[in-house]
């Protein structure tokens, strides 16, 4: 037998089995305790895997056998039981879908073309049911990394990675230090409109150089890097690297490295932003980039790159760590067998294989679903919102819609078809199944009709329950009262702020007291003598007397009094910017606030409205509120009014810009070039909250006007079907809906 393996031209060429291309490449492998062979396509740069008998029947195939000399060579080799022709055959069909065997049939072709439009079609139908996730290849980088790779191997040495260590850990320590300021910036100046561009740019520059550390260190270990190209994730266009090769490594340390070499880098770059994060000050371009680079290389790293549920970086990390090949399939697989043999009582023609981390399927196939799913709303959630501040809300819907049908509706039809046709032949029980359909509609039913809270977040405003701004009621020189500045208390009984000097008015009196005087001798000389004069003159020292009364108000208006007593919120240098100048009747003076009773303001859009205010005049509805600046503390409040009428602007000086979209609220608003502002562009109506100040936190003493942060009402008992119900109707066109 072995003489004959050896000499294949002795064996008549028409009995012989197709023979492997002489270009694959081989390389051995150990995984998971077993030996493997990944065979390497050089044209088509695809990859494969193999087991000990699989690499032995190609071995023999490559030797040229017939099939009676293979199937006696592998019962020589095995031990497990006889080899089948309908196995042969089935194993040969692969290889030949593969386009790995030299085929010298009529229809090679013909098998060919259909296999390459098998990959097509699924190619294709993926891209539609995931238009977020889109990959075009446009580059081969290999020549570029072989001339890259020789000036930086040092970054892959061990002193190199002892000086990394240092890096993080000082990064860690410069961030801690100035974690008051790294939070703030987080909170208010990170989902900005003004901090979109930069946020842009420092996620494109980090990923470009995420996928150079995947490249390189696939080189650096020998491997071959041939495709560079565009991946647009979710409409954002980057680079990704296509490092198969290290597939082919044997070391199974390099491996995970090449795996990881993008996360590593990532980190190494946030640390070096936090170095210039640290030594920069805000405000800044230098100081903002590295703020941004530091959230993009840890949060997107956390949540995507480095997250094991999604087949990113995390996944092929966690597949080679553990061994287990094609782990999301092979988690797919189990839970498919696990329902059609234990729900639906069959039988799975897809066995899935024994391994000793096998406990891992069903945790990792349940938590990559929920995860997913989560990660789409997210992302489904943020580009309709966006495209709705456009004024493309037909876009948005139209894209949710396309979105849900392609990634959920089609395939769960398609699950459903499938288990349909193969119900007889995977043994499914018809009574079981009727079990399982009644129980998914009584769980149906009550997850639509179990009544729950439901709450509208929204951004606050603090602000004093009673507030004025005293205005001169008279023209004159301003002089203010030596006690008043910025953050001084004024008490009703001493409520003198300030005097104006204007010398017109006291002359202006003189004279009229003259005139008042003259009038009162002219009616007494013409007592007695005419009536019809004496009248006249009456008339006259009645009008005379009301100017006297106007003018004594008017002088009284020189002393500028507070009708109540509060704190001046107005800045001393506005202040000591009026001190002795001439201002004219109704010029704002100070703004003078009660701040020791707040009330939080929220405004809340025209389509949120009915979900808080179910019926007319309905108030006292529960809040739970917190603040930015005290973050840690919860304090409570109810709806106390709604204003009748909508708001028009942000505030008579801009204190209410805190809830535009702009920095963070839900108010869509625009800059208006006129009024120098930005002013709301969707009907708002102004709430009040009324705080329970018997239950105010210790912080509450520290609690100043015009604070932010957010409000969460309670919009009382609500079933997931009437809010499904709802958000459809909202989310359809009103032209539709008429």
């Amino acid at each position: 037998m072995s003489n004959e393996l050896h000499q294949p031209e002795s064996t008549p060429q028409e009995n012989m089995l197709p023979q492997p291309r002489a270009e694959l490449e081989s390389f051995s492998q150990i995984f998971d305790g077993q030996p493997f062979w990944v065979y390497k396509d050089p044209l088509s740069l695809r990859y494969y895997r193999f087991n000990r008998e699989e690499h032995f029947i190609i071995e023999r195939l490559r030797r040229g056998v017939t099939l009676e000399q293979l199937k006696q060579a592998h019962q020589d080799e095995f031990d497990t039981g006889d080899l089948s022709n309908q196995e042969v055959g089935r194993f040969i069909s692969s290889l030949t879908e593969r386009n790995l065997l030299i085929m010298n049939q009529s229809n090679r072709d013909e098998l060919l073309y259909q296999a390459a439009k098998k990959r097509s079609r699924a190619k294709l139908f993926g891209q539609f049911t995931n238009i977020l996730f889109i990959k075009i290849p446009l580059y081969d980088p290999d020549k570029l990394f072989n001339r890259l790779i020789g000036y930086l191997r040092f970054f892959w040495s061990r002193s190199f990675f002892l000086i990394y260590l240092f890096l993080l850990a000082a990064a860690a320590v410069l961030v801690i230090r100035r974690w008051h300021d790294f939070v703030s910036m987080s909170n208010t100046g990170f989902f900005t409109l003004y901090n979109l561009p930069i946020l842009f740019l420092a996620f494109w520059l980090v990923k470009a150089l995420h996928e150079f550390g995947h490249g390189l260190t696939c080189k650096n270990y020998g491997g071959e890097v041939h495709e560079l190209g565009l991946l647009i994730l979710v409409f954002m266009p980057m680079l990704y690297c296509n490092i198969s090769d290290s597939w082919t490594f044997p070391s199974k340390a390099h491996r995970l490295l090449v795996t990881a070499g993008g996360i590593l880098l990532e980190l190494f770059l946030a640390a070096i932003a936090a170095f210039v994060w640290y030594y920069t000050e805000q405000p800044g371009f230098i100081h903002a980039f590295a703020f941004n680079v530091i959230i993009v290389c840890s949060v997107s790293t956390v949540m995507f790159n480095a997250m094991p549920l999604m087949r990113f970086d995390g996944y092929y990390f966690l597949m080679d760590l553990i061994e287990i090949p094609n782990l999301r399939q092979k988690a797919n697989v189990f839970m498919k067998d696990f329902f059609i043999r234990y729900i639906l009582g069959g039988r799975s023609d897809d066995t899935p294989q024994e391994h000793r981390f096998q406990f891992v399927f069903p945790l990792y196939a349940v938590s990559a679903f929920i995860y997913r799913w989560f990660i789409m709303i997210v992302i489904l959630f943020s580009i309709y919102a966006m495209l709705k501040q456009l004024h493309l809300v037909w876009l948005g819907r139209l894209f949710v819609l396309f979105t849900i049908v392609m990634s959920f509706l089609v395939p769960m039809v398609k699950t459903s078809v499938s288990l349909t046709k193969q119900r007889y032949a995977l043994g499914i029980s018809n009574v079981r199944l009727l079990i399982l359909l009644a129980v998914l509609v009584v769980a149906l039913a009550g997850v639509l009709f179990w009544p729950h809270h439901q709450h509208v977040t929204l951004n606050f405003v603090l602000e004093p329950t009673r507030i004025q701004w005293l205005r001169s009621e008279v023209d004159g020189i301003v002089h203010w009262d030596e006690q008043t500045c910025e953050g001084a208390w004024v008490d009703s009984r001493m409520p003198l702020v300030a005097r104006l000097e204007n010398t017109e008015l006291p002359c202006e009196a003189v004279r009229l007291t003259a005139r008042i005087e003259q009038t009162k001798i002219e009616i007494a000389q013409w007592q007695n003598r005419d009536e019809t004069q004496v009248e006249q003159l009456r008339r006259r020292l009645e009008t005379l007397l009301n100017d006297e009364a106007r003018l004594n108000e008017r002088i009284a208006g020189l002393e500028v009094k507070a009708p109540f007593t509060g704190e001046i919120l107005t800045l001393d240098q506005d202040i000591n910017r009026m001190r002795g100048q001439y201002i004219i009747r109704a010029v704002p003076l100070l703004l003078l606030a009660d701040t020791r009773r707040l009330t939080a303001k929220v405004w809340v859009p025209e389509n949120t409205y009915a979900r808080i205010f179910k019926h007319e005049g309905q108030t006292g509805q529960q809040a739970e509120l917190m603040l930015y600046a005290f973050s840690r503390d919860r304090f409570e409040g109810s709806v106390g009014a709604v204003s009748l009428h909508r708001e028009e602007n942000m505030g008579e000086f801009g204190e209410k810009l805190a809830l535009s979209n702009k920095v963070g609220g839900e108010v869509l608003t625009e800059y208006d070039p006129v009024a120098e502002q930005e002013k709301p562009v969707e009907t708002v109506y102004e709430v009040t909250i009324d705080l329970d100040s018997e239950n105010l936190p210790a912080s509450a003493q520290s609690f100043r006007p015009y604070m932010s942060g957010r409000a969460r009402i309670d919009c009382g008992q609500y079933t997931l079907y009437q809010w499904g119900r709802d958000s459809l109707l909202r989310f359809i066109s009103p032209e539709v809906r008429l």
